[in-house]
């Protein structure tokens, strides 16, 4: 296991220099934790993050970063206790940070709900998916997701106003190639 000093995503996205996190910069860093992810999720059986957010993602040595923090993963597909899958894991509330978690997972959890038979199978694993994107925007935006929600206004903005939580469109900095405002505008 590495050691990894340069702190943590969260530090640098908050703390850094603007230069530290140009979108030239926050490619090679999307990549390298999206091949984290991608390792998690190709292994047999999969592995569900459920928590993936900036302070769960190191800097190691040339800042290559590091998916981190597996206290609320899952085997995806497993008996889990008395029942089957994920989806009793999930009925208690939102596993992982509220401002990261996708919408279907936000549900209840009650037998037959869309966060219970996406918890279960594969389609779990489109959960970490989406919190890599909102990792995504935090990168390019320099800014926290939601920010003045405490975890139970935004459940309970998940529920009521989903759309109320849309976050705002990202600035495409002047000069950018059209590489960078067309990947801009997809996380949009």
């Amino acid at each position: 296991m590495e050691l990894c000093l340069r702190g943590t995503l969260s530090e640098l996205i908050h703390h850094g220099t603007p230069r530290q996190l140009d979108p030239l910069r926050v490619v090679p860093l999307a990549r390298g934790i999206a091949r984290g992810l991608l390792h998690l999720h190709t292994r047999r059986p999969p592995i569900l993050h459920r928590d993936v957010k900036p302070g769960n993602v190191l800097l190691g040595s040339g800042g290559v970063p590091k998916v981190a923090d597996f206290g609320m993963s899952r085997f995806v597909g497993l008996a889990s206790g008395p029942r089957q899958g994920l989806g009793r894991a999930l009925s208690v509330g939102v596993i992982g940070t509220a401002a990261y978690g996708a919408p279907e997972l936000m549900e209840e959890g009650a037998p037959g709900s869309a966060g219970a038979r996406a918890a279960a199978g594969t389609d779990a694993l489109k959960a970490d998916v989406y919190s890599f994107g909102v990792l995504l925007w935090e990168m390019l935006a320099r800014k926290r997701p939601h920010a003045g929600l405490d975890e139970f206004q935004i459940q309970t903005l998940w529920y009521l106003d989903p759309t109320a939580l849309s976050l705002p469109p990202l600035r495409v900095p002047d000069g950018a190639d059209a590489a960078t405002r067309h990947a801009m505008r997809v996380l949009q």
